[in-house]
């Protein structure tokens, strides 16, 4: 990168700021508290809050975009429509405000009320506390009490043929019922869907506005540049400072011979701000959006992109240096990966894997048959069905209880209907949890949990093998 200083003649000045920008090799050197030409800035200010507030509604409804169309009048009617909804809006909150007003006292006619007052009754509205209600003397009216927004509060309508004062603020309801209001709301409620309609509608504008903005940057950048750079002799010649990545001759030549300009080279010194664009190879571009996040190294540091992309992992751990943060992020990628094993796999191994942690084989528990002296076959004659329920349950119902539920766990980890432990399916699994609690806390046997668990691990209720 060079430092290089143009000098002019002033009359050539918006011709040769112009070459410049066409070329776009060079980037301007504009002082610290640059001029900025205001009109433009507030231009592309405009156009482009307008263009992100369009695209997020060209996202959401996915609609089509059209090049053609003026942006001034794209601009202008999407002013005009937040206008318009703004006033809505507006509108909709005081109607809503004047609706809960009235509702305590339902929905009546003002008109009703006006013409009893012409007979000569005076009719008032009040909202007093519970306490200030018992105290009032409304001997000689016709007092109807109404539910209150709240218990403590007391909300009634009073009725005399005499002027009353009770020395209580009066309620001011709005000229207009309830159901009025209402359809107040509904309406302006509907044209506030019809501005969001035209909103989508004009969102598949939205490339106009890009072309448009692209425009105006290259206006604003042209303007700022003329604006700043240096003026000598009484304007008679100009200064301008740029940074260029390609060397003076070639960029002299590019300028071509319509200008007389001298050009001067300089080194960058320490403590310049030299310009610096990333550029790396397919293979680590990728790693550029995560230097940017945390500093853009500077034109005489090392680009860790590469590295950064590759080594990323590592350099979060240590960012984050959270153990439990650690633990948390490993659990739920381990959730993932068991999710995507195949299931039928998955259910042989841990049918398997609870078999030998059980001792149970095909229903049979090995230990109480060893103990009983007995052979499978006899295990399974219909003669030794109590016998049998009886040593299951001595030998110890309660460890395979517990036993249940540690396979209850492996069913929530891994996304089975049914979880093949020793032929048993997950709403027997349920069952045969609740029974090991209630054996637990009678001390003892439970019938319940005898026929369940003697089901489970003999085969007697539920088996998958015949």
């Amino acid at each position: 990168m060079k430092k290089m200083t143009f000098l002019g003649l002033g009359d050539e000045k918006e011709r040769f700021v112009k070459r410049l920008q066409e070329l776009g090799i060079v980037h301007l050197d504009l002082p610290g508290e640059s001029v900025l030409p205001a009109d433009t800035a507030r231009e592309l200010q405009r156009v482009t809050e307008i263009r992100k507030f369009l695209s997020r509604i060209s996202e959401k409804g996915g609609t089509t975009r059209d090049t053609e169309g003026d942006y001034s009048q794209i601009c202008a009617r999407r002013e005009e429509l937040g206008q318009k909804e703004s006033r809505l809006s507006t509108e909709i909150s005081a109607l809503k405000k004047e609706q809960a007003s009235l509702e305590p006292w339902g929905n009546f006619k003002p008109e009703d009320i006006a013409l009893l007052r012409s007979r000569g009754l005076e009719v008032h509205f009040y909202r007093v506390s519970r306490k200030i209600f018992e105290t009032l003397p409304l001997e000689g009216t016709l007092c109807e009490v109404l539910s209150g927004p709240t218990a403590g509060e007391a909300v009634f309508a009073l009725f005399s043929a005499y002027a009353v004062n009770l020395e209580i603020p009066e309620e001011k309801l709005p000229a207009k019922s309830l159901a009025d209001i209402s359809a107040e709301i509904k309406a302006k409620e509907t044209e506030l869907a019809e501005i969001s309609k035209a909103y989508i509608e004009l969102s598949a504008k939205i490339a106009a506005l890009e072309k448009a903005e692209a425009d105006l940057t290259d206006i604003f950048e042209y303007r700022k540049a003329l604006l700043n750079a240096g003026s000598e002799l009484e304007d008679r010649l100009f200064v301008l400072k740029c940074w260029s990545p390609v060397p003076e001759d070639r960029l002299v030549e590019s300028l071509g011979t319509d200008f007389k300009f001298v050009c001067l080279t300089e080194e960058p010194e320490p403590g310049d701000r030299v310009p610096v664009l990333l550029k790396n190879k397919p293979t680590f571009n990728s790693g550029e959006d995560l230097v940017k996040v945390y500093s853009h190294p500077n034109y005489s540091d090392f680009d860790p992109s590469g590295l950064v992309l590759y080594w990323f992992v590592v350099f979060y751990g240590m960012i984050i240096g959270d153990a439990g943060y650690g633990q948390c992020v490993s659990a739920h990628q381990s959730e993932k990966q068991f999710r995507s094993v195949d299931p039928f796999p998955a259910a042989e191994l841990h049918a398997g894997k609870f078999g030998y942690l059980f001792r149970c084989d095909f229903g049979i528990l090995f230990r109480d048959c060893r103990s009983a002296g007995k052979s499978f076959e006899q295990m399974y004659a219909p003669e030794f069905r109590d016998q049998r329920r009886a040593e299951f349950c001595d030998a110890g119902v309660h460890h395979y209880g517990h036993g249940t539920c540690i396979a209850g766990f492996g069913n929530q980890v891994f996304p089975f209907q049914r979880l093949a432990v020793a032929g048993m399916d997950y709403h027997h699994l349920v069952r045969l949890c609740a029974a090991d609690l209630e054996y637990g806390e009678r001390g003892g046997k439970s019938d319940r949990a005898v026929d369940y668990d003697c089901g489970f691990c003999l085969g007697d209720s539920v088996h998958l093998f015949p």
